[in-house]
């Protein structure tokens, strides 16, 4: 963790804090909020086992949040390898070519990065735009979310990544204000959903929440 960050104890649970200048939040395996000083989004799992999703004031998110998805990208590298990662944002001649950043590795090696949504879903996007949007899904739909978005990138319907550009790039699924999606059983029905997902070839594919705690490489 970060000199801003530290362990407390809500609710007879032990969570992760993070405080900084550019959001507060807090995580536990059932719970994960942020309040991005714009407008504010939690998750959380429910007694019945779903998982609910909600947003107060509009957050961040698309475009404006693509440099906090960087941020804690590399900080989930940083802690994984225990070796210190960067990001750097992108140019306006990387607009193009889709990349929204890049990773610096310690050896001063760049790996281009391109950021989806997740969820993709256009409505759920428009409902968080406005604020105050909610919604309740099993933890199968739930990780389907994280499958349709990875097919939003790939598919011949959208933008698409062909496939000889993926072996080069990072894939960085934006789940900052739908932090549960890396709860552990979400991940896990993720993978039962999507057993293909090494095969489409990228370097590698990031779920970034809004901390590292919450954050999972999932190819």
């Amino acid at each position: 963790m970060g000199s801003n960050d530290k362990d407390v104890t809500l609710s007879g649970e032990s969570m992760a804090f993070t405080a900084g200048k550019a959001a507060m939040s807090i995580n536990g395996p059932d719970r994960a909020e942020i309040n991005d000083f714009v407008g504010q989004s939690k998750s959380r799992r429910l007694p019945s086992g779903e998982l609910e999703f909600t947003t107060g004031e509009p957050p961040l998110q698309g475009r404006a949040n693509e440099p906090h998805v960087l941020k804690v990208l590399v900080e989930t590298m940083t802690a994984e390898t225990n070796q210190k990662h960067l990001f750097r944002k992108s140019h306006k001649a990387d607009d193009g070519k889709g990349i929204d950043g890049y990773v610096a590795f310690p050896d001063g090696s760049m790996v281009p990065v391109q950021v989806v949504k997740t969820p993709t879903d256009s409505q759920w996007g428009a409902a968080v735009a406005k604020g105050n949007a909610k919604i309740v899904a099993l933890v199968d739909e739930a990780a389907s979310w994280i499958k349709a978005a990875i097919y939003h990138k790939v598919s011949e319907a959208s933008p698409r990544i062909a496939p000889k550009d993926r072996p080069s790039l990072f894939l960085a699924l934006d789940a900052r204000h739908a932090g549960m999606l890396g709860a552990d059983d979400v991940i896990e029905a993720f993978h039962q959903q999507m057993p293909e997902l090494a095969q489409l070839g990228f370097r590698a594919v990031w779920l970034v929440g809004n901390t590292p705690f919450n954050s999972k490489k999932l190819a």
